[in-house]
């Protein structure tokens, strides 16, 4: 009731309806301060190539020499994982010539080899791949010399690089046939050997990027397979050489029912498989003991840091 017997200022007829400028459109491959750095084409083609190589060689090859197939595939992955678009941070330079120089040989080979099969379509692409992988990098290098310097990348842990590559070559080589009826993981110990490598490869993938999972690795059950596939590879390898030299003959290693099949096997068919396991588990089981030896050597190095600052401590106090 008091507030009608106060005067009411006039704020007048003229008024201005003022309206919030619009944003101008931003480009999303436009660098922001707080955006991300925009890809390499380089990069990216030097992938796309890699997996078609890869796709290639996942196709027809001569079953005689599978081991090579089976090998570069493993190659090509790894490659793709650990220096291109399948890394968990950002990569900015391109493939090295590695990756593709495999797939070209790789396919090569299949051509070359399966020539009486008339294998050519798989080998084929893995040649189209390696030489798309080989070129067109180079011609899009013209592209990105346009885009702001690239910041330098985060790069991938070696140790987890290494297990990465062997946990691979495990699984391709325990995949392949070891008798003409039976391949490496047709066995308990194959089995175990498989599903610790499929948990190898996962935590090798997650370590080399240190990503936000890197507790489920480093304590845990993924982390300990790391440990196991090269233990149980060379075992299981051990066993295919046995395998290999008695034949399905009996004794105290009576391996023959393991992988049921003829006395005589063609070693490069059946044989370099089982070497393929054994190879990649020592290459894993030094990637093992690397990384192990640099963790007490980092863990000594801490105490000795802890002491020489409480010993710091205590002289200030005096």
């Amino acid at each position: 009731m008091e507030n009608k017997q106060q005067d009411v200022l006039s704020l007048g007829s003229d008024f201005k309806v003022v309206t919030p400028p619009t944003p101008a459109p931003v480009n999303p491959m436009t660098p922001t301060q707080a955006g991300p750095t925009p890809m390499r084409a380089a990069t990216a083609s030097g992938s796309v190539g890699l997996l078609i190589a890869l796709g290639g060689l996942l196709g027809s090859y001569p079953e005689k020499f599978a081991v090579v197939q089976a090998a570069a595939a493993a190659f090509l992955a790894f490659e793709v994982l650990c220096n291109g678009l399948g890394h968990v941070q950002p990569i900015f330079a391109p493939h090295k010539p590695i990756g593709a120089l495999v797939a070209i040989v790789a396919g090569g080979l299949g051509i070359a080899l399966g020539m009486g099969e008339g294998i050519y379509v798989g080998p084929g692409f893995a040649i189209l791949g390696g030489l798309y992988a080989l070129v067109m990098p180079n011609m899009a290098k013209k592209a990105d010399a346009k885009l702001p310097p690239a910041p330098p990348a985060a790069p991938a842990d070696p140790q987890f690089s290494k297990l990465l590559l062997g946990n691979l070559l495990v699984a391709a080589g325990t995949m392949l046939p070891w008798t003409d009826e039976a391949r490496g993981s047709d066995t308990v110990l194959g089995v175990i050997l498989m599903v610790c490598a499929v948990l190898g490869i996962a935590a090798a993938w997650i370590g080399m990027g240190r990503t936000w999972a890197m507790p489920a690795v480093s304590g845990g059950l993924m982390g300990m397979s790391l440990i196991f596939v090269p233990v149980d590879g060379l075992l299981l390898g051990l066993f295919g050489i046995v395998r290999l030299v008695k034949g399905n003959e009996e004794g105290m290693l009576d391996v023959g029912g393991w992988w049921p099949g003829a006395d005589e096997l063609d070693f490069v068919q059946y044989g370099l498989p089982v070497l393929l396991v054994i190879g990649a588990s020592i290459w894993s089981l030094a990637g093992v003991v690397q990384g192990t030896l640099k963790g007490v050597e980092a863990q000594k190095q801490r105490k000795n840091e802890e002491v020489a600052a409480r010993k710091a401590a205590r002289a200030e106090k005096k």
